[in-house]
């Protein structure tokens, strides 16, 4: 790093525009692709898709509310806040293995 600071500060600012410009062209594209599926009715948009997501609703408000209680009430009994935050983590890999199986269970019903 024998260069001047000017030069330094003039490769990050390339840098960032060169990033911002690449951010947004991944929205822009993102957003058109999404608008796309959902008027075509594909992907997670499909009619069997929005059913299985319909009867899901239930279970994400249901799961989060209980382990939100979990975790107010051993922080709340242990008042050990430093430790009890790892609930969250583990809530959500949980989670995304409990609604993946919910998902499932839900399209073999069908």
């Amino acid at each position: 790093m024998e260069v001047s600071d000017y030069i330094c500060t003039l490769c990050l600012a390339v840098l960032f525009i060169l990033v911002s410009v690449g951010v947004n062209i991944l929205i822009r594209v993102s957003t058109i692709k999404s608008s796309y599926d959902t008027l075509l009715q594909e992907g997670d948009f499909t009619k069997k898709e929005k059913l299985v997501k319909k009867k899901t609703e239930t279970f994400t408000g249901v799961y989060w509310c209980l382990v939100t209680a979990v975790y107010l009430g051993w922080s709340l009994w242990t008042k050990q806040w430093d430790v009890t935050y790892m609930i969250w983590p583990v809530a959500a890999v949980l989670y995304a293995a409990m609604y993946g199986i919910v998902g499932m269970i839900m399209k073999l019903e069908k």
